[in-house]
């Protein structure tokens, strides 16, 4: 009888043993399974989120236009005159264009006529000035998602800079006529009329009204 007894309390234990190492080894798993899936689940969702996201976003488009370079103000007024002309420097100008196409105050007026609800950044940011390679040509390019409104864009931005440029050549040359007007003033009160430089001054007074003229 003692030995039937120790009999069944052996077996119950090692079946304790058996089954508490059972539900152990199962809680392992259930354990593991759930970190595999916390670390494939971001790897299986990641492409599916960004797929989405493209899927949604309007396709974005370019457009450009494209203007002339110039040398501006008193240079292209003056610049057949000798002992007035500025050196003639395409790269510096073409560079000094692309820096005043970038202005935000150029960007100001695109947003106002346009217009458009956005900052300067915000244009600026969506839009580029180039210089054309072998050529004396600016050109503007935007971005919008709507293919139109890019093209429309680029067409105003360049516009925009060209009457832009135009106000600030017509500044200059306002600016330099008074100031040949007042040098000439003073030649003649010195009874200097004949001279050399009151000819070329007259002369520079003219082709500056000219170019006033053109630009007013």
């Amino acid at each position: 009888m003692h030995q039937l007894a120790a009999a069944t309390v052996a077996d119950r234990a090692r079946r304790a043993i058996v089954e508490e190492g059972s539900e152990g080894i199962n809680e392992f798993l259930g354990v593991l399974s759930r970190r595999k899936l916390a670390v494939l689940l971001p790897l299986l969702l990641t492409p599916i989120i960004a797929l989405g996201y493209a899927m949604l976003q309007d396709p974005a488009y370019e457009s450009s236009a494209d203007v002339l370079v110039t040398r501006g103000g008193i240079a292209s007024a003056l610049g057949d005159l000798p002992g007035l002309a500025a050196p003639d420097e395409p790269e510096r100008n073409a560079r000094t264009q692309v820096g005043l196409a970038r202005l935000p105050r150029v960007a100001q007026r695109v947003i106002s006529t346009a217009p458009l609800f956005e900052t300067t950044d915000d244009f600026l940011a969506r839009s580029r000035v180039s210089v054309e390679p072998d050529t004396d040509l600016l050109r503007f390019t935007v971005e919008d998602r709507d293919a139109d409104q890019a093209q429309r864009l680029a067409t105003l931005y360049a516009r925009e800079f060209t009457e832009y440029r135009n106000s600030l050549d017509l500044e200059t040359i306002r600016s330099t006529k008074l100031t040949i007007a007042r040098t000439l003033s003073r030649l003649a009160a010195a009874g200097e009329r004949g001279s050399a430089l009151y000819a070329e001054l007259r002369r520079a007074l003219r082709q500056l009204e000219a170019a006033e003229a053109l630009r007013g």
